[in-house]
């Protein structure tokens, strides 16, 4: 893990990388009672944020940024848990 980043308890994910090379941001605080809050908490309580052992990664895939209380973490799409996998398409889903 790298230096804290963001802040309180504010749940933010990253994704760059893809063909496009286009990046999607979003966040979510994690103090709200709204649905995908709650939803984000429990995702966050039970998810490995540690790097993976092996971080390679491959020409045109994507990398996930989670920023969470203080830990920062970027995981290359093919090492996402499933349960980081389900917190990134929670955060990132358009409303």
């Amino acid at each position: 893990m790298s230096a804290p980043a963001g802040g309180g308890d504010v749940l933010r994910v990253r994704r760059t990388g893809g063909i496009a090379g286009r990046t999607l941001e979003g966040e979510v605080d994690l103090a709200s009672g709204d649905e995908r809050a709650v939803a984000a908490r429990e995702l966050v309580d039970r998810v490995d944020l540690s790097a993976p052992a092996e971080a390679e990664s491959f020409p045109d895939a994507f990398s996930y940024t989670f920023e969470v209380r203080g830990r920062s973490v970027t995981v290359p799409q093919h090492h996402l848990s499933d349960d980081q996998r389900a917190l990134a398409d929670l955060v990132l889903r358009a409303d």
